[in-house]
């Protein structure tokens, strides 16, 4: 893609709970398969990304893992929120699409140079606490919003999975291009 084209991939503008669900433990699959092999880990393209393939599957993890915390709370134990997403957030959600290199991660979310050993056990970690939460789906599906996303607002728990899908489907672009540009692809 020439410098400064913006890629825009469409997914439809709300699944239903159910397909979203069922779309991030497939890319979890993925990740799982991807976070096998040590080579590809280890791949890095810097006018692609600072972050080599592992730190992209563990910043995945971690951030999966702080939706997870906010998604698996008993909905008693928490004060009810006003409100929504933001227009950023109603964008991103109505798009599926987060542009790249606009937006900064937290600290808390940014990976440091993972051991690779590591970057499994965090992947399957993860995968099995999207699997525990299937029970909460029907819940999630009725909620109002939840916790608000540092930089999209308030969100519900079917805008906090389709935010996890869209996420997700970011840095699978981010990875591919990564491999095409080391001749991984």
């Amino acid at each position: 893609m020439p410098p400064g084209q913006l890629e825009v991939s469409y997914h439809p503008a709300m699944p239903d709970i159910q397909t979203l669900y069922k779309r991030i433990l497939a890319q979890l699959a993925s990740y799982l398969e991807l976070a096998s092999d040590s080579e590809l880990l280890q791949l890095r393209h810097d006018k692609t990304s600072d972050w080599d393939v592992a730190q992209h599957l563990v910043h995945l993890a971690r951030v999966d893992t702080s939706i997870l915390n906010v998604l698996e709370r008993d909905p008693a134990e928490s004060k009810p929120l006003r409100g929504g997403p933001n227009p950023l957030g109603r964008c991103m959600l109505a798009l599926g699409f987060i542009p790249r290199g606009k937006g900064r991660a937290p600290a808390i979310a940014n990976p440091r140079e993972p051991e690779l050993s590591d970057v499994a056990p965090q992947i399957e970690r993860t995968q099995q606490r999207f699997v525990d939460l299937e029970p909460a789906l029907p819940r999630l599906e009725q909620s109002g919003p939840l916790a608000p996303h540092f930089a999209f607002g308030k969100l519900n728990g079917k805008q906090w999975l389709r935010f996890v899908d869209i996420h997700h489907h970011h840095h699978d672009k981010i990875v591919r291009d990564i491999r095409n540009a080391t001749g991984h692809g």
